[in-house]
């Protein structure tokens, strides 16, 4: 089994339904800097992870 290297400094989990959805942010150290419940709304969504772009 190949497994990928991800070079990035965040990595972003999202659980999306048709009304809300659940995000997760990790660092490199598999540290939880972010996991919320939230509407499905992509403004809302830019918002809340506007800190972790790079």
């Amino acid at each position: 089994m190949r497994y990928t290297q991800i070079n990035s400094k965040y990595v972003c989990g999202i659980d999306l339904h048709a009304r809300e959805m659940y995000a997760c942010v990790k660092n490199k150290k598999s540290e939880i800097l972010f996991h919320r419940n939230m509407r499905t709304d992509f403004d809302q969504f830019k918002k809340k992870m506007q800190p972790f772009r790079s």
